[in-house]
């Protein structure tokens, strides 16, 4: 409503714990308000045309204010306040909509008569240019607000802004954030985890926002700056989301982005059915020992085919196998030329090994070369835009064909590497609103018509952002590769914006044990934890992918990761950083661990839905007690059993007066546990750790169903004809334990009450990779 100040005051009720609210002028101004205390002050909206920047500050932008009515979009009914401005002839309209039932608040962006030359007139297609915005619509000034403390979190650079993810405390002395093309969503939260976030809403890779004036200074939201010109009726919108968690402030903006995309339901389809998510594979990846080496005298055929040998003889079951970078052409600049099988790697072509092992493959692709054999610059009969160092496809038929081809030699993931680099050297991304999305959609449509899959590797943000359009984008990278830094396994910040984007995380590659001597590429490698690097891939719901070296794989190890047949056991959500871990990154100075606490959830369906968690710490520096309200798990665990991994005789409460004592929790001996609520099951109590000997032991895939009846609860398990598995959980406070081997049903049930197991004929059908006869080669 409109206040006799010319004051617009518009609320939006998020929960009972807060309140987003906006104070608008008609001037021009708003401040965005939670628990009706200022958090964003309104920086003064500006829009550069015909190369000139004009301000509402100095009133060289001129606008008038009008209350926009009622309207619905994705998000229902809202109420919308509209200020159209005026340079000249050109008119664009901003408003502001504010939702009944939401907990966010969309900018908007129209450029009713398009805007000609909308960079500065001293910009002249440098980096620096693109790293602004043509105009700005919100703009915040960085500054504390009317609350103590106010921190960010800052996506930015390449591995799904993992790489310049910054963290610290939103006031007039933040450094540079990571912006521009670069840049991605910022989250600002208290220390008590109240947060908000802003994202790009749509027209996901032609938006950017730029940090100005800083240290401090103000953060613009609007069109990516290196556009020369913006049509007619060009809209952008940004989403302002308030939440009382961080990470529940990155779910809703997920969710809020494939409401706009409509994508999610083929995306879960591609996600849940990825061949290189649900089972484990060999991986060839930067910092595998077979990344750029090969067994000695002999090709990267043969050793492949060997690697199959071995992991046959020693029933490690792969289920597929990863190619990187070292079997194709290379040009100009190291960018990919022809993406064909060179005859010195594979003398008889990738199909020879597909054919010998009955693996499918997932394949490796970095930038594409100015002289790459496809172009019709080159040669070739597809159109691509040239930049001195990259090309870019700009034709749709390039990409059916290519990875219809592919699918002749068992492509299934296909991973688009070195999305940061094709990006930011190509003067056409930056310039162009449309080709970015264009080249990634292309891309995708082809991989679905062929029944491909996509990892991103090395994807900026606003990849990222533009996968939630793209059902066959199932995952991406969230880490550095694999050899380049230690703890690049650190992925619990950046798992929580892949997770919110629908994509499941990946940690590369590792080891899984510590020397595996030999390789001239990595002549003093070690790797310091193998378990540690085993336990973050199960978890991230990413690939389990090791790249050990042929006789170097511990098994026993590996194997807990997965089924006898390589099911990945995962569980429900990827495991991410608590919110107490990103608050204390940026309050060095309050109560919060000093290292790496995550959380993981795993949900069984059935007649009611039963929730299981997880809490990994790791590169602890001290002790740190965790309260059970801190895990942000659901309300039935502030009352729960807490059990050590592998001790399921050592479960313990937790619970509002039972912290969790995380002591000696170093990367060397990583600290897990599992979260069980207390279950009331006639006269009895019950508390299940799950299957003791694997990462997950309440795994979805393992545990299908729990059943409830008067006076027992029963677990519907599948698994592998011959499988041996052991459920331990405490009944009325005494440890048990029951051990069940798979029929040739492949299913059983447990009765935890009654401590037996019974096998059903169900017609249960394990969902496999492909045709599969026990340990021996697959078919295609």
């Amino acid at each position: 409503m409109l206040s006799k100040f010319g004051v617009f005051l518009f609320l939006v009720k998020v929960s009972s714990s807060i309140i987003l609210n906006l104070n608008l002028t008609t001037s021009g101004y708003y401040d965005v308000n939670l628990n009706f205390f200022r958090w964003l002050q309104s920086a003064p909206t500006y829009f550069i045309v015909d190369g000139t920047r004009y301000n509402l500050s100095d009133k060289s932008l001129y606008s008038n204010a009008s209350y926009g009515g009622n309207g619905v979009d994705e998000f229902g009914f809202y109420q919308s306040m509209r200020y159209r401005y005026y340079v000249g002839k050109t008119i664009i309209d901003c408003s502001i909509n504010t939702y009944d039932t939401g907990n966010y608040i969309v900018f908007e962006q129209r450029f009713v008569t398009g805007v000609t030359n909308s960079r500065p007139q001293s910009c002249s297609g440098d980096l620096h240019c693109y790293q602004q915005t043509t105009g700005t619509f919100p703009s915040f000034y960085i500054k504390k607000g009317q609350v103590k403390n106010l921190g960010y979190l800052n996506f930015g650079g390449s591995m799904l802004g993992n790489s310049e993810v910054k963290t610290g405390q939103w006031d007039k002395t933040t450094a540079n954030l990571t912006d521009g093309m670069g840049g991605g969503p910022i989250a600002i939260f208290d220390e008590s985890g109240n947060t908000v976030i802003i994202s790009p809403l749509d027209n996901l890779m032609s938006s950017s926002f730029w940090h100005e004036d800083y240290p401090g200074g103000r953060v613009n939201f609007g069109v990516m700056g290196g556009t020369k010109s913006i049509p007619v009726n060009y809209r952008q919108r940004f989403i302002l989301l308030a939440s009382s968690s961080i990470n529940k402030a990155f779910q809703d903006l997920g969710k809020a982005l494939r409401k706009v995309s409509g994508a999610a339901p083929k995306k879960d389809f591609y996600r849940q059915n990825d061949v290189t998510l649900k089972y484990l594979g060999y991986w060839t990846d930067n910092g595998a020992y077979y990344y750029y080496n090969t067994e000695a005298n002999k090709t990267y055929e043969q050793t492949m085919n060997d690697i199959f040998d071995y992991a046959q003889h020693e029933k490690i079951p792969y289920r597929y196998l990863q190619l990187d970078s070292w079997w194709y052409y290379k040009g100009s600049g190291n960018g990919v030329k022809e993406w064909t099988a060179r005859p010195d790697v594979f003398p008889h072509g990738i199909e020879s090994v597909q054919q010998y092992t009955g693996w499918p493959m997932g394949a490796h692709n970095r930038y594409w070369a100015v002289d790459n054999v496809y172009a019709r610059q080159n040669g070739g009969k597809y159109n691509f835009l040239m930049a001195p160092l990259v090309a870019v496809p700009n034709d749709a038929s390039f990409w059916y064909d290519f990875m219809k081809n592919a699918t002749s030699w068992g492509l299934k993931m296909y991973e688009q590497d070195w999305l940061n680099v094709e990006t930011l050297l190509s003067n056409d991304l930056a310039e162009d609103l449309f080709l970015g999305e264009r080249w990634l959609t292309e891309m995708g449509n082809a991989a679905e018509f062929n029944n491909i899959t996509i990892q991103y590797c090395m994807s900026l943000p606003r990849h990222g952002l533009m996968s939630t359009k793209i059902p066959v984008v199932t995952q991406a990278r969230a880490s550095e590769d694999y050899h380049v830094i230690e703890d690049q396994w650190k992925i619990g910040v950046s798992s929580m914006f892949a997770n919110a984007l629908g994509l499941a995380p990946s940690k590369d590659t590792f080891w899984t044990t510590t020397v595996q001597n030999g390789n001239p590429k990595y002549p003093k490698k070690q790797e310091l934890w193998p378990a540690l690097q085993t336990v973050v891939a199960t978890l991230s719901m990413g690939p389990v992918g090791p790249g050990d070296m042929i006789g170097a794989t511990n098994k026993d190890l590996l194997m807990q990761c997965c089924n006898m047949e390589g099911l990945i056991l995962k569980p429900s959500k990827p495991a991410t950083a608590m919110d107490i871990q990103i608050i204390k990154a940026a309050f060095p100075d309050i109560d919060g661990p000093d290292g790496q606490v995550w959380t993981s959830l795993s949900e069984i369906y059935g007649d009611k839905t039963t929730k299981f968690g997880i809490i990994l710490a790791a590169n602890m520096s001290k002790p740190y007690k965790l309260r059970a309200y801190q895990t942000e798990f659901p309300y039935q665990f502030y009352d729960s059993i807490v059990f050590p991994y592998n001790k399921p005789e050592a479960g313990m409460p937790f619970n509002g007066k039972s912290p969790l004592n995380l002591n000696g929790c170093t990367s060397d001996k990583l600290c897990l546990f599992y979260l069980s609520p207390i279950i009331i099951v006639g006269q009895h109590t019950i508390a299940i750790y799950g299957e003791h000997d694997k990462f997950v032991p309440m795994s979805p895939q393992r545990v299908t169903d729990v059943i409830y009846t008067e006076d027992d609860m029963v677990l519907q398990l599948v698994g592998v004809p011959s499988e041996k598995v052991i459920v331990s959980y405490l009944l009325d406070g005494v440890q048990k334990n029951v051990t069940t081997v798979f029929s040739t049903s492949g299913t059983a049930q447990i009765s935890l009450v009654l401590g037996k197991t019974s096998h059903v004929k169900t017609g249960h059908q394990r969902p496999l990779a492909g045709p599969f006869n026990g340990f021996g080669k697959r078919g295609v």
